[in-house]
C-alpha cells in the first residue's frame, strides 16, 4: 500500500476534502519516492496523509469510489438548479466575495457561462476562478 500527501502545497484539513481530490485524479506525492502520482498512476489502494503536520490519516480502498460517486450525486440533487444566469453570477459574485473580499469583475477573465451551461454551482466556480487567478 502507497502513502500519499497533497502535492503542490495543498494541504488538506478534512478527510472529504482529501477524497474528492484523490477520486478527481488530482496529483499527490508518494511519500517514499518523493514523486508526483494520481489514482490512474496507482490505483484505489492507497493511505492519505492531511491535516497539520500530516498527522491524520485516511485508507482508500476499491469499494470507496462507488460511495463517493454517491455521495456526489446526492450532494448534486440537493443544490439549487439555475435556470437564469443573471442570478447565477450574482451568487458566483458573493461567493467570490466572501471567499477572498474580490468580486469576479476584480479577477481575470474565466468561462463562467461553460460552468453554468455545465450545472456547477456558484461556489465550486468562484473557488476555479480564485484558483485560476492566483
Amino acid at each position: 500500500m502507497t502513502t500519499v500527501f497533497g502535492a503542490y502545497g495543498r494541504n488538506y484539513t478534512t478527510r472529504v476534502a482529501a477524497l474528492a481530490d484523490w477520486f478527481e485524479n488530482k496529483d499527490f506525492y508518494d511519500t517514499r519516492t518523493r514523486l508526483a502520482v494520481n489514482r490512474q498512476d496507482i490505483g484505489d489502494d492507497v493511505v492519505i496523509r492531511y491535516g497539520k503536520g500530516l498527522t491524520k490519516v485516511t485508507d482508500v480502498r476499491k469499494g470507496d469510489f462507488e460511495a463517493y460517486e454517491k455521495a456526489k450525486a446526492a450532494d448534486r440533487a440537493m443544490r439549487p438548479q439555475y435556470t437564469d444566469f443573471d442570478a447565477w453570477m450574482a451568487d458566483l459574485d458573493k461567493a467570490c466575495i466572501a471567499e477572498i473580499g474580490l468580486g469576479y469583475s476584480d479577477l481575470p477573465d474565466w468561462d463562467f457561462r461553460t460552468a453554468f451551461d455545465d450545472g456547477i454551482d456558484p461556489v465550486t466556480a468562484a473557488k476555479g476562478v480564485i484558483a485560476d487567478a492566483f
